[in-house]
């Protein structure tokens, strides 16, 4: 059906889908429908502070968040009011601040220059594949809001750049969608979707475990048989398998209270 419909465009529109999970869609773009007709992945840099000193990222190491970045390629020419410009993107998306490295080709600029030393920065900026004439951008932060911010930064920088190329639609699937999703307000487990989606067969037993034994914190490794079809970064359609088992759905409805 994707196809006959895209068929009325002269661009490449190939089938099968690739399949993605949730969980490496987070990982690698910070969203969960990743724009995927061009690269600039998040990478994580979480271990390379895991013994720092410097307290902002010590904080956030300590309490279980996360230290990602993405590189711009050729984007060291950026001046200080653009760099201010993007820090102020990414606070929109909850970020605390936004650190960068520029690789020039005289030297290496850092606004974390000073607290972690030119060493600590020349070994971030190996670590993230960068070039000569490349930038760093780092966020820290909850996982959240780490994915929520970068994610929106490297389409922001994509534009930017020209990275995004014309007439090509890449689709894929988005699998594995997790089942609950931990509230941070309330420190609840909620449904992702709904509480009538199946869960991944493999999961159940955790899942029983979760309920049963009140090893709560399970459930957010609970998965789902939901699904996305995406398209150059849009949601254009989604669906699930209903909920059959009458036990499973009791243990859903116990989680929910």
């Amino acid at each position: 059906a994707m196809k006959a419909a895209f068929s009325v465009s002269d661009a490449p529109f190939e089938t099968p889908f690739p399949r993605m999970t949730y969980a490496d869609a987070m990982r690698r773009y910070g969203i969960d429908k990743p724009d995927v007709r061009f690269g600039m992945e998040l990478q994580d840099l979480t271990d390379e502070f895991r013994e720092t000193d410097f307290a902002p990222f010590k904080s956030v190491v300590d309490s279980g968040g996360e230290i990602k970045c993405i590189v711009g390629k050729q984007c060291s020419v950026y001046s200080r009011k653009i760099l201010d410009g993007l820090q102020d993107f990414a606070k929109r998306y909850g970020a605390g601040g936004l650190a960068w490295i520029k690789l020039e080709e005289a030297e290496t600029k850092s606004s974390l220059m000073k607290p972690l030393g030119a060493d600590t920065i020349d070994r971030l900026a190996d670590k993230s594949g960068a070039e000569k004439g490349d930038a760093v951008f780092i966020v820290a932060g909850r996982k959240s809001i780490v994915a929520a911010s970068l994610g929106a930064l490297r389409k922001e920088i994509a534009k930017r750049e020209g990275l995004i190329p014309e007439g090509v639609f890449k689709p894929l699937w988005v699998t594995e969608f997790p089942m609950f999703e931990y509230n941070e307000d309330t420190g609840n487990y909620d449904p992702m979707h709904h509480p009538f989606t199946s869960l991944m067969d493999e999961d159940i037993p955790m899942f029983k475990r979760a309920i049963e034994d009140g090893e709560t914190e399970l459930l957010g490794k609970i998965r789902a048989k939901a699904y996305d079809i995406v398209v150059n970064g849009y949601e254009i359609g989604s669906g699930s398998i209903r909920v059959h088992q009458s036990a499973i759905q009791n243990l859903i409805f116990k989680a929910q209270g």
